[in-house]
């Protein structure tokens, strides 16, 4: 029943015309006083009881909607950022997924509360080398490895208009750096709102070194394809579909320089050799400039010089996702083969490391058994629901037991006090502190993960490795907070911190969001062709905050070069005011999920209304 149609009035209404009928009555004054009492309490009852079917099937649909939405879409998500890295006293050194990074995060006047740790998502190739100047429109830039740049020189009045869209990159690297190979360039713009659509133009700029023409491609180096027959269940891996998706997010700021390149001392000047011929002798000759690599960049035609000069770029950039390394070491047998992976306060889980026992057999996720007929070694994550009491269970437990000891107490002290006086004062005390314990025990805010083994003979000891995550609270570290690397000896400590704002941490889903993850997957499968497919993955993305979504056809100038126009797919959304959320990184995020998820003829252009 809804409301609206079933209200209290309606309903007594109603039973007053089936009386009225029943007997031949003419007007509601004419029924008994009697009769009426009794047919408006019963409207009320019959009220709270519509309200409370309601609400069980409220609670059916998100009992379902639980148990029906695929784990991978109820998950967390860490927060992620990308920091800048550089090695120690080595020209070149590869960030392996397992090199942490910590951030002590004060409290106040520098009181330290808490570490933030964070992992790369792929292996990243660093070099001893940064972008140390840049050169747009012949105005010339110094550049620091956190991506600040500062004039040093105007461009002469000759030279004005002449390379609106060109910009030189000079890059200083060790003398020990002979050969670059898979060289990425990351940038980012960080005064331009709807930058994504410059992002994606990056990938037709044109590239040379020296006059030698080199050959870019744009995103993140292909991961290496395997037979093995894991790879078929990849899109299972919840951690690998979370780190493609904040992978994604990045995609388009990187540029890659696939061509091999060799270096050598005469490849390195002061200035571009095209340019030579537009800076006073002085310059050319000063000895406070050093010798760079100087790799040209054609931008397209949307790059106007505004956008040049406030583009920035680094090299050595590692993307990086906010979790913590947990260890736990348990005894199972073939009765307790379960295993709580326990989380500290504001924690949540996040993924397995490693499983391995006393025998150094490593244990495989199903369905990654990898075909093999040996029995056992095999694990599963469960979340929540193997537990016979959780926290909120052992709090009125404790509370019954109280009140029992209470009710007691108060009858053996109405017996014989000079006999039990001491005894009753320190019964009291006892219960006073139990009662203080048992207020101060947190009620659960979200299931336990449980680790579920299939042991192989003679395994009583199960080494585990996992992860954690802090979700909302690693949001906002900002841009150039330092981090201390766990390999400090391969990495300079005093060269790592961040290039971006941390962002993109979210907690599970609150029952009332999963309704709209659970509509969503069953009607799409995760794959986006209809309207309602979009208005759905639109709840879905921006659930608590989204209002309304409206999708009209339109038409829009292509990003690319030579299209002119073409028709694109109007995405209307209507959205509250959040403190806590910037929502124009919010609809970035959004369009780039959107694309990745439809056709490639589906072009979006989103506006949003803030109400």
């Amino acid at each position: 029943m809804s409301t609206p149609n079933y209200s209290k009035e309606v309903i007594k209404n109603r039973m007053y015309r089936h009386a009225m009928n029943y007997w031949g009555v003419k007007k509601v004054e004419n029924l008994d006083p009697l009769v009426k009492v009794l047919l408006e309490a019963l409207s009320s009852e019959i009220f709270g009881l519509s309200h409370d079917i309601e609400t069980s099937q409220h609670r059916i649909l998100d009992k379902i909607a639980n148990m029906l939405t695929p784990d991978i879409l109820v998950n967390v998500r860490p927060a992620h950022s990308v920091i800048h890295a550089f090695p120690r006293d080595i020209p070149k050194y590869t960030v392996d997924t397992d090199s942490g990074f910590f951030a002590d995060i004060p409290k106040n006047k520098g009181q330290i509360v808490e570490e933030y740790s964070f992992y790369p998502l792929r292996r990243t190739e660093i070099y001893a080398g940064d972008v140390c100047r840049m050169i747009c429109n012949g105005d010339i830039f110094n550049m620091d490895s956190t991506m600040t740049k500062e004039l040093i020189y105007h461009a002469p009045y000759e030279m004005r208009g002449k390379f609106t869209r060109t910009a030189w990159i000079g890059l200083q690297l060790a003398p020990e750096i002979h050969k670059l190979d898979d060289l990425s360039f990351y940038f980012e713009l960080p005064y331009r709102e709807k930058k994504q659509s410059l992002y994606s133009m990056l990938a037709y700029a044109k590239w040379s070194l020296n006059g030698q023409p080199l050959t870019a491609m744009q995103g993140f180096p292909p991961e290496e394809e395997t037979d093995e027959p894991e790879s078929l269940f990849s899109i299972c891996d919840i951690e690998k579909e979370i780190n493609r998706d904040i992978l994604s997010i990045y995609n388009n700021q990187f540029i890659r320089i696939t061509t091999p390149i060799i270096l050598s001392q005469e490849k390195a000047s002061l200035f571009p050799e095209e340019l030579k011929d537009y800076y006073m002798e002085d310059m050319l000759s000063s000895g406070e400039l050093n010798p760079l690599y100087w790799f040209r960049v054609d931008f397209p035609s949307n790059f106007t010089l505004d956008c040049l000069e406030e583009l920035k770029v680094s090299i050595n950039a590692v993307v990086v996702q906010n979790k913590r390394l947990n260890e736990k070491i348990a005894s199972v047998n073939d009765l307790t083969a379960v295993v709580p992976l326990t989380t500290s306060e504001q924690e949540y889980f996040f993924s397995v490391d490693s499983v391995m026992d006393a025998q150094n057999r490593l244990y495989t996720e199903i369905p990654f058994n990898g075909g093999s007929e040996k029995k056992g070694a095999t694990y599963a994550v469960r979340y929540g629901g193997c537990e016979r009491m959780n926290s909120r269970d052992i709090k009125e437990y404790l509370y019954r037991v109280l009140d029992l000891l209470q009710g007691r107490g108060a009858v053996i002290a109405s017996l014989q006090k000079d006999t039990f006086s001491d005894e009753i004062q320190e019964m009291d005390r006892l219960l006073n502190s139990m009662e203080r314990i048992i207020n101060n025990i947190q009620s659960a805010v979200g299931s336990l993960s449980y680790l579920l083994a299939d042991l192989p003979e003679n395994a009583d000891k199960l080494y585990i490795s996992y992860y954690t995550t802090i979700c909302e609270r690693a949001n906002g570290l900002p841009v150039g907070m330092g981090l201390l690397p766990q390999n400090s000896s391969c990495i300079d400590k005093r060269q790592v911190y961040f290039l971006t704002t941390t962002r993109g941490g979210k907690s599970i889903p609150a029952s009332a969001n999963r309704f709209d993850i659970y509509k969503y997957i069953l009607t799409t499968r995760d794959r986006i062709y209809t309207k309602a497919d979009i208005i759905n993955f639109c709840c879905k993305e921006l659930s608590g905050l989204v209002m309304s979504v409206d999708i009209k056809p339109g038409v829009m100038v292509s990003e690319k070069p030579g299209e002119g126009l073409i028709s694109s797919i109007d995405v209307h959304l209507s959205v509250r005011t959040d403190s806590e959320r910037e929502i124009p990184l919010l609809i970035d995020e959004l369009k780039t999920k959107l694309v990745t998820r439809s056709p490639d003829h589906f072009n979006y252009r989103i506006f949003t209304q803030i109400v």
